[in-house]
């Protein structure tokens, strides 16, 4: 019988299936028009050394490499002064919005140094000697912070945008994870569907950073999350990471050894059978379905003494609060069965939101929250360009340039 763990190595091996299956490779596709051709002549004969040059070849073999050359360009922008022969009225042109100083680094300069720090987790130091040694670019640690500030400021219209269009979508993605910044825990908060990411920094978890978002308060659509209290206090519909379910079952089982957790591993995992033959299951089908749940439920609670106590909370095991859960949110775990938009687990959420730690593991903790905020607005923008499998070097190169159009 599969258990959690290998549900969940299943969900990763189909992710790996997706890309590999987008990957186009270059091995046996060959370019017609080569930029470069370098003919490697045949001087002499290889057995008696004999004068080959003058004899013409019987036969051409080729074999294609693929190259790069990074240059560093250095490009004039030149306005125009001119009286009018009619009015006599001298009129100028205008230099590009971004060319802002007689001498400065152009977008495509702050596109790689953002895809470096931001996309791939470069630490500032790093990527300085990068650009130094590789491409001749010296660049401080500031100018780099500097980029990262006006990318953030020029991206402020394109993330209200992207809420409006999370808001307006029949489901969403949330989680949470904690970051430091200076010596403080924050958290970092993910909203997002298959096509938008939205990242907002808070130092609350809960209902105090939900309000610090204000517009989710109004949003009607369904929730996908890992049951964490707090949402359920969000006026929307909500449903139940399972892929969070299975995991606790697979613990409470090894532990406890209670038998009600293999039958509801089992039968969740066939629901999710099901529902990756179908978008949603007809009414019947559901109905039993839902008895099914019901009467792992009612024959789970039998196996639990209920304490008597006069006062205070009582001392329940995990499994007994699992069971409690997943009785009072039944509706909420069985969603995904008749709602085509709700997904069996949260893992779209906590793939966007696992960028957070990686960044920590790699570039250490953040310095201030108004850096962080800004590296995650970024960091949801790159989400949000490579869920629509747009290039998202190229778009943030086209946002320095006031050019982006979304």
């Amino acid at each position: 019988m599969e258990d959690g763990i290998s549900f969940g190595i299943k969900l990763i091996v189909m992710d790996l299936r997706e890309l590999l299956d987008c990957h186009t490779s270059l091995v046996g596709h060959t370019r017609q028009n080569p930029d470069q051709i370098i003919r490697h002549q045949l001087l002499s004969c290889e057995n008696c050394k004999t004068d080959l040059s003058h004899v013409a070849s019987k036969e051409d073999k080729t074999r294609q490499e693929v190259s790069i050359k990074v240059k560093k360009t250095f490009i004039d922008h030149v306005t125009e002064v001119k009286d009018c022969p009619c009015c006599k009225k001298r009129t100028e042109s205008s230099f590009p919005p971004y060319i802002t100083r007689p001498t400065q680094y152009g977008p495509s300069v702050k596109s790689v140094a953002i895809e470096l720090s931001v996309g791939q987790f470069l630490p500032f130091r790093r990527l300085k000697d990068h650009l130094a040694h590789n491409l001749d670019i010296w660049l401080s640690e500031q100018s780099i912070e500097n980029f990262r500030e006006e990318l953030s400021s020029l991206l402020l219209d394109d993330e209200a945008s992207r809420i409006e269009r999370l808001m307006a979508s029949s489901a969403i993605h949330m989680d949470e994870t904690g970051i430091k910044i200076g010596k403080e825990q924050y958290w970092l908060h993910s909203i997002s569907n298959e096509n938008e990411t939205y990242f907002h920094v808070s130092k609350y978890r809960g209902k105090k950073a939900h309000e610090e978002m204000s517009f989710i308060s109004g949003y009607n659509g369904v929730i996908v999350h890992d049951c964490w209290p707090s949402y359920f206090l969000l006026n929307s519909s909500h449903a139940l990471c399972h892929a969070h379910i299975l995991r606790e079952l697979v613990a409470c089982m090894n532990a406890e050894k209670h038998k009600w957790c293999g039958e509801m591993k089992k039968f969740l995992l066939k629901c999710h059978k099901i529902k990756s033959k179908t978008p949603f299951v007809d009414i019947p089908k559901y109905t039993r379905l839902e008895k099914e749940y019901d009467s792992i439920i009612a024959r789970a609670l039998n196996g639990y003494r209920r304490p008597k106590l006069k006062k205070g909370r009582p001392n329940r095991s995990d499994s007994h609060n699992l069971l409690l859960r997943l009785k009072e949110h039944k509706i909420s775990a069985l969603r995904f069965l008749k709602d085509p938009n709700v997904a069996f687990t949260n893992n779209l959420a906590e793939r966007d939101i696992r960028m957070g730690k990686l960044h920590q593991k790699i570039s250490g903790l953040f310095r201030s929250e108004h850096g962080a905020k800004a590296f995650f607005r970024v960091r949801g923008f790159i989400s949000t360009e490579k869920k629509q499998n747009r290039n998202y070097a190229k778009s943030i190169e086209l946002v320095f340039s006031h050019k982006f159009t979304g």
